[in-house]
């Protein structure tokens, strides 16, 4: 009866199976380029805390030469990567301006051409037009250099370079006539408008003081 009961416990207890340990080797290798970064962003958030992490695990690494080029990578861009990101911040708040003012600008363009033909319609037009239409018939001043190039003297020649001898109207700064026949300057003796002479050589006066 014994020796049946024995064997029938041997029989139903279960044979204890050694436990499993985790093969770090096989593991590893799933470990990406993808993951090292993400971990060392999440785990080291400042340059200092980074620096203290490398100090304390890999220290006996700083003699091969693909981990000090590392290293120093990951340093520098660790200090550029927060700039950068400020920088884009600030130029996603100066965009998000840029259309609020693009958004006004257009709104009072559109009020402006909506108030205009209610404007011409009470006569605007007939004062403003005069204006326009003198606008472009007026000639374009020339434009006179500020600055006059220097020119190297020769051996046997020491001149020093002149300035262009052009005339400008004192009226109305226009370089196409002098005042005498600016259509602005009226003489104070015959009150013509350009009379081509200057009050002091009106033939009105010249008449006057015979």
């Amino acid at each position: 009866m014994t020796s049946k009961l024995h064997s029938i416990l041997k029989e139903t207890t279960p044979i204890p199976t050694p436990i499993e340990t985790p093969n770090l080797s096989i593991e590893t290798k799933n470990i990406t380029t993808d993951n090292i970064l993400q971990f060392l962003e999440e785990e080291c958030k400042t340059l200092t805390t980074y620096k203290t992490f490398i100090h304390q695990h890999f220290h006996d690494w700083k003699q091969d030469s693909d981990f000090l080029h590392f290293d120093n990578s990951y340093t520098t861009y660790q200090m550029l990567r927060p700039q950068s990101r400020e920088l884009r911040r600030q130029a996603k708040i100066l965009i998000e301006q840029a259309a609020k003012l693009e958004l006004l600008e257009n709104t009072n363009k559109n009020q402006v051409n909506q108030t205009l033909p209610k404007l011409i319609a009470k006569g605007f037009d007939h004062r403003i037009g005069p204006l326009i239409l003198n606008k472009r018939s007026d000639p374009t001043p020339l434009s006179i250099p500020n600055t006059i190039p220097y020119l190297k003297p020769t051996p046997f020649i020491h001149r020093s370079p002149k300035r262009p001898s052009i005339s400008q109207c004192y009226r109305c700064k226009s370089y196409n006539h002098t005042l005498k026949d600016c259509p602005h300057y009226y003489c104070r003796n015959c009150h013509h408008s350009a009379p081509g002479h200057y009050h002091q050589d009106c033939d009105k006066t010249t008449n006057t003081t015979k």
